[in-house]
């Protein structure tokens, strides 16, 4: 295997031959090659924006979810919640939201906003259920002779004027007489409620009194015609809250984001409509609008943080060097390196993704590493001896080697996302990994070239002087103090790891993708005042059934689960017992026939005789429950009456109180409007009675066509919308959900599914990916060093790196999500490097003290650049890439330590046993270990 090391020496010393024979060739051909692959990826670049495209296509989640879009189009809707005291005002935006909406297609496939139930209307006992059917035909019945004489006036004066007959008392006599009088009284009494609520000007409306005809099977469906209209819309909270839906069209192909258009324009339409309704809060969401905020806001936050990034690092750089000129030479050749990378990714994967596209602030932070670690070796080497040639061929032979090592490492761990179900995660690693392998290249070989191109003419005095001007030789002195006391810092390091194991331990996966979103978003606001208002999810799981029978079935199984709250469907507008209330229908429907129904009397109210009339019925019910107290012990009928008439007494004293407090102009206004009402619903009601069709029960057709779309595919297939009873969000609570669902249909699917499956499956694909990369690249450093001390040490650093941030997480509550769970097998990549740039000095000339060399230098500058890349994401208000900055840094910043702190330690314990001192430029001898 010495081969092996030695081969790569020959071939870097080939390198050196040919950059110093021909630099200036080797120059001009990379930039040619550059600008050739940067207009390959001009004129062919392309992002796929559909996070569908991301994902496996021949999974059977995949296909589930593709057949349930071909049938009924996507479960992805943008939600505009709608808010205000009045109802009518809300009703009114909803419409004009709704049909701009329509405007905006094909990329808002459809609008739900209103649901014209029209069609049902004169079919709607069809949807009653047979008690109450039954009920209905059973009083009808009772008052057959009462409803088909002539139709009476329908206000107040007659009303009350009829009421007064009523308590005639040779009339109430008869059985008969009796049994008609009590219904009417009960709804009599509701009316005189009604009525005194007005008087009193009662402005919550009271409840509505019952139909013309009477009975309790009327009380669950009096006004009809309203009952239906407060059901056209999506309202909750009484019609105080109402949601416009839009079903997501066609994606956006011009723009990083498949949805920033249409979000934009939605935006922009509720800003002006807002201007015009001040009163009425509006409010945008839903998934299309969560992931365009994510990504615009990511996408700023990147564009702050990478302004962040350059300044640190340009400070640093100049600190370093005391000028930009020299870093400017290994960006120049990194620069060269991402337009290769671009053309790549374009001739050979044909797209980034909107995972991939990360790729290249990534390989801009690792990239830069190997052109400073070569930077800094080549300066050393040039100061000693001022020969740029000898310069170059000891940097590559040595330093070049290990970044070969270190490098091929990094595009390892990369690699290894290649091996997983998500073709956004393959790409990624593809890109990934063969774009640090050309930055290998542009280090190498154009790095070199530049070097020699600048140096070539230079005297050696000058060299001379420039190499030794670049070396961190003051810091000589850190050494000293880093490994003084080596057996103290290991037993601290040793504590410090078995404290981690506790954490590591504890370490949380947190599942919920609302957690990654800035909570300050407006849209992430109004997603949980819908969750409010709606007391539920947004999120539902999707059942297709193949016809009405089967979702019959399956309607029945699937709301008896446990977390199942409700299933959405068509099937409760078409039930299954129609043809069984044929006849009963049939029976009211004949009855009614005969009824003739009056108009609402537009009769002036006569405030006078409605006072008149109102004390006469009360002193007839006093005295009637007067009289009837008087024989309540002997007679059942009396205590019936006791019971009926007494129940009127409050009412009429109620409204007879209000009158005597109103002026004439109050007491008319208010006797009109409670008019209105009550017998406006009487005459709707007896009016929608009579108009019910008994020919067939209800079909599809009657259906809103609204529901239709919705529901029933072209293929006639029927869809279910099942709803969880917890919050889904959640990954137990989703667990437990498609668990149960799947129990009734295996093929459920959905965003619930989708999120049950793949967030797992990324969680489980990247732990995977870090164990791979860490097997590979221990063996690519084996073969580098041919050693299992050295590759042991080499390692050290990385596993204390990783056992330490994570057991970090575990104490302090920082847990894991789909977002930062990248970090995994990226902080491997990255953190493996600094361990093998030490350990190879150290085999090359036995030193330890890092800051005697550039090599001290080398890793301090990466390791901030890197540190700089991160850090600077904590200033994102996105979560997710917040939480990537955070672990990272802690990564790097811990990964730093392990390799600058811990590792010399080690080393020097091991150069003191073997009793060698390899003293550079008047280096002081070994001292003993103080402890």
């Amino acid at each position: 295997m010495l081969s092996l090391r030695k081969g790569i020496e020959k071939g870097l010393a080939l390198v050196v031959e040919l950059v110093c024979r021909w630099p200036l060739t080797i120059l001009l051909s990379s930039i040619v090659l550059a600008i050739a692959s940067a207009y390959i990826a001009y004129k062919d670049f392309a992002v796929i924006n559909n996070t569908a495209q991301l994902l496996e296509q021949n999974s059977a989640v995949s296909r589930n979810y593709m057949q349930l879009e071909k049938e009924f189009g996507t479960d992805e809707l943008y939600l505009i919640l709608i808010q205000s005291p009045d109802i009518q005002r809300n009703r009114e935006v909803a419409n004009k939201v709704g049909k701009y909406l329509e405007t905006l297609k094909p990329f808002v496939e459809r609008s739900y906003y209103k649901i014209d139930f029209s069609k049902l209307d004169n079919r709607f006992l069809f949807l009653l259920p047979m008690e109450d059917l039954q009920m209905m035909e059973r009083e009808l019945a009772t008052q057959a002779q009462a409803l088909t004489k002539a139709p009476p006036k329908l206000n107040f004066n007659a009303a009350l004027e009829e009421a007064n007959r009523s308590f005639d008392d040779k009339y109430l006599r008869k059985s008969e007489n009796w049994k008609e009088f009590i219904p009417f009284i009960e709804q009599f009494k509701d009316i005189l409620n009604r009525l005194a609520d007005r008087l009193e000007g009662a402005k919550k409306p009271a409840p509505k009194p019952a139909a013309a005809t009477g009975g309790k099977a009327f009380d669950q469906y009096q006004d009809v015609n309203a009952a239906l209209q407060e059901h056209e819309y999506i309202s909750f909270d009484q019609g105080r809250s109402v949601l416009v839906l839009g079903m997501r069209g066609q994606l956006e192909t011009d723009s990083v984001s498949p949805f920033s258009k249409t979000v934009q324009s939605i935006r922009t339409y509720l800003a002006e409509l807002g201007k015009e309704y001040p009163d009425v809060k509006l409010g945008l969401t839903g998934q299309p609008v969560l992931s365009d905020d994510e990504l615009q806001t990511s996408t700023h936050d990147t564009e702050v943080a990478s302004i962040i990034t350059l300044v640190l690092i340009g400070g640093l750089f100049f600190f370093s060097y005391r000028n930009l000129e020299r870093p400017l030479y290994a960006l120049a050749a990194l620069a060269i390196a991402i337009m290769w990378s671009l053309a790549f990714t374009m001739v050979v994967v044909g797209h980034f993704n909107i995972i991939s596209f990360a790729v290249i602030p990534m390989v801009l932070g690792i990239g830069i590493d190997f052109g400073i670690q070569l930077l800094s070796r080549y300066e050393e080497e040039l100061g000693r001896e001022g020969i740029p040639r000898n310069a170059l061929l000891h940097s590559l032979q040595n330093t070049g080697v290990a970044i070969i090592t270190g490098g091929t490492t990094t595009a390892i761990a990369f690699y290894t996302l290649c091996f997983n179900q998500f073709v956004g995660l393959r790409e990624l690693g593809a890109i990934a990994g063969s774009s640090i392998l050309f930055c290998i290249v542009a280090t190498l070989v154009v790095l070199p070239a530049i070097f020699y191109l600048r140096d070539r003419n230079r005297s050696r005095e000058v060299l001379l002087t420039h190499g030794v001007n670049s070396n961190w030789g003051s810091f000589a002195g850190v050494d000293r103090v880093l490994t003084s006391r080596p057996r103290t810092v290991l037993w601290v390091s040793v504590l410090l790891t078995v404290l981690s194991v506790w954490g590591i331990f504890h370490v949380k996966f947190d599942y919920n993708l609302l957690n990654l979103q800035n909570p300050k978003l407006d849209s992430v606001r109004v997603l949980h005042e819908v969750f409010r208002v709606t007391d539920n999810s947004t999120l539902y799981a999707s059942v297709v059934a193949k016809d009405l029978d089967e979702a019959r079935e399956l309607e029945k199984k699937l709301t008896a689960l446990p977390s199942v709250s409700r299933v959405d469907s068509i099937t409760a507008l078409l039930p299954i017992d129609q043809e069984a209330k044929m006849p009963v229908i049939r029976k009211i429907a004949a009855t009614m026939a005969a009824v003739q129904v009056a108009p609402v009397s537009q009769e002036k109210i006569d405030p006078a005789r409605v006072k008149v009339s109102l004390e006469q019925l009360l002193e007839s019910c006093r005295e009637g429950v007067k009289q009837a107290k008087k024989f309540e012990k002997i007679s059942k009928r009396a205590r019936q009456a006791s019971d009926v008439l007494g129940g009127l007494i409050p009412p009429l004293e109620r409204a007879s109180k209000a009158i005597a407090g109103l002026s004439p102009d109050q007491l008319n206004r208010r006797l009109n409007r409670a008019q209105e009402e009550v017998f406006g619903s009487m005459q709707r009601n007896l009016v929608w009675l009579k108009k019910q069709r008994v020919d067939r029960p209800i079909e599809l057709a009657d259906l809103p066509d609204t529901l239709l779309h919705q529901f029933v595919s072209p293929s006639g297939k029927v869809l279910l919308q099942v709803y969880a009873k917890k919050d889904i969000w959640e990954r137990n609570a989703n667990v437990e959900f498609v668990d149960e669902l799947r129990t009734i249909d295996p093929n459920v699917t959905g965003t619930p599914v989708q999120n049950y499956e793949y967030i797992g499956l990324l969680r489980d694909s990247f732990l995977s990916a870090a164990v791979w990369a860490f097997v590979a690249i221990s063996v690519i450093i084996f073969l580098h060093f041919q050693n299992v001390k050295y590759t042991a040490l080499a390692i050290l650093p990385l596993v204390l790196a990783v056992a330490w941030r994570t057991g970090i997480m575990g104490w302090w509550d920082i847990e894991f999500n789909p977002a930062n769970i990248v970090t995994l097998p990226l902080i491997i990549g990255i953190d493996v490097a600094y361990g093998v740039y030490i350990v190879e000095r150290f085999r090359e000339d036995g030193r330890f003290q890092l800051f005697e060399t550039s090599t001290g230098k080398a890793i301090i500058m990466t390791g901030l650049t890197a540190f700089f890349g991160f850090v600077s994401l904590l200033v994102s208000r996105y979560r997710g890439m917040h939480s990537i900055g955070l672990l990272m840094s802690m990564g790097i910043a811990i990964g730093m330590i392990t390799t600058i702190i811990v590792l010399p330690q080690i080393l020097r314990l091991l150069a003191q046993k073997r009793g060698k001192q390899h003293p550079v430029n008047g280096s002081a001898s070994l001292e003993p270990a103080k402890d």
